[in-house]
């Protein structure tokens, strides 16, 4: 991760930098000390001259010239006349600034009072960016997140990435090749406001960390002997996931909730209106599936990450695991909710799973593709990712 270094070349906000490439880029501006930069911890932008990471020491002087003098001069023992001139004028400067020194003993000095630098101004419309760091964000640093910035609120839980508000026609037309019948009417959704999602399904490292911090009820679910560390956890109930959501919730003191269906589309699709989020055909090396055209066709889970992420910065929102979301499931979207909130009933057994998984057909991971499982169900090929609300 960077360091988070921001910094503003004339009406052009640029970063996050880490230390090593903000130098790089302050090297090649005509006027570096000039430049505001901004990062974690400093009170506001500020010019590059005064903030002391990145104030260029003065080289030392040679040492080898210094020998180089001393070795000539050793090899002169008789002085010229030359030598005895200069050697009259420095001891004639010297008596003089001897008296001027016993003269200022004398006369008091007046200290001029030093002025502290005034604060560098940020050009009108900066944005501040949101804290790269591990720790809970104000609600002052909420309110400033930008689409696609990111954080993280405790040690080993999710990178979190602000997803921005928009509308979708969710569902499928009549005319999308392998579509199901449960993906129809296609309606438009409209998400009034930015949420942060996970950038990639909850791993095996998070999960644990609940676990030993005394949370998601000591359940160690098995990793099918894949591995742990990276891969999203597996064996996972809808149930089982709520205990992870409350320990999440509870440790950061913020709303964390699984996402929506409609939401999980939203994100999924990431702007794009096409089968998959990279276009109408599964192609090769875009997922983990079965039939992906991957070393780990119906094979396995990969670990989070290990291909591209769509518009939005997430990972894996199609193939590798089936993530859980909060709607009940439905045999149709008669009378969904077009805000894109949860739908639920008073019955519901049966929850939705999105996104198709490393043991899926192709057709399962298109971006409207859906299924269920009862919510006690726990199967090696479905996990979860979580959502946050975010202060209005």
């Amino acid at each position: 991760m960077s360091d988070g270094w921001w910094y503003i070349d004339g009406s052009r906000q640029a970063g996050p930098r880490s230390l090593v490439e903000l130098k790089g880029d302050l090297a090649s501006l005509p006027n570096p000390d000039e430049i505001l930069v901004w990062r974690d911890g400093l009170p506001e932008w500020t010019k590059a001259s005064l903030v002391p990471e990145l104030v260029v020491p003065q080289p030392l002087p040679s040492t080898i010239d210094g020998r180089k003098k001393r070795r000539r001069f050793a090899w002169s023992l008789r002085p010229s006349r030359r030598a005895l001139f200069t050697a009259c004028v420095l001891g004639v400067a010297l008596v003089g600034s001897v008296g001027v020194w016993l003269d200022m003993q004398r006369t008091p000095i007046k200290v001029m009072p030093v002025q502290s630098p005034v604060p560098a101004q940020a050009p009108a419309g900066a944005v501040q960016p949101a804290p790269t760091g591990i720790g809970q964000l104000s609600p002052e640093r909420e309110r400033a997140l930008q689409p696609k910035n990111s954080f993280t609120e405790c040690n080993n839980c999710p990178e979190m990435v602000v997803v921005p508000a928009g509308a979708f026609m969710m569902g499928s037309l009549d005319n999308e090749q392998g579509r199901f019948s449960d993906e129809s009417p296609q309606h438009r959704v409209t998400i009034a406001e930015p949420f942060a999602v996970s950038r990639f399904a909850v791993t095996f490292e998070e999960w644990d960390a609940c676990v030993a911090d005394g949370g998601c009820n000591g359940y160690k679910p098995e990793d099918n002997a894949w591995g742990r560390g990276r891969r999203p956890v597996i064996n996972v109930s809808w149930d089982d996931t709520k205990t992870y959501l409350a320990w999440l919730s509870r440790k950061t003191g913020k709303p964390y909730r699984l996402l929506s269906e409609a939401e999980f589309e939203y994100a999924a699709r990431a702007g794009g209106k096409l089968s998959y989020p990279w276009g109408d055909e599964i192609g090769s090396q875009n997922a983990n599936c079965n039939g992906c055209g991957t070393h780990l066709d119906y094979k396995q889970t990969s670990p989070v990450g290990s291909f591209d992420a769509n518009a939005f910065g997430l990972h894996d929102m199609a193939g590798n695991v089936w993530e859980w979301v909060e709607d009940c499931y439905q045999g149709n979207y008669t009378g969904v909710p077009t805000n894109g909130s949860e739908w639920t009933a008073d019955d519901c057994t049966d929850r939705v799973v999105r996104g198709g998984s490393w043991n899926s057909n192709p057709r399962y991971l298109r971006s409207a593709s859906r299924y269920w499982s009862a919510t006690v169900e726990r199967d090696g090929a479905v996990g979860f990712r979580v959502g946050r609300t975010l202060t209005p």
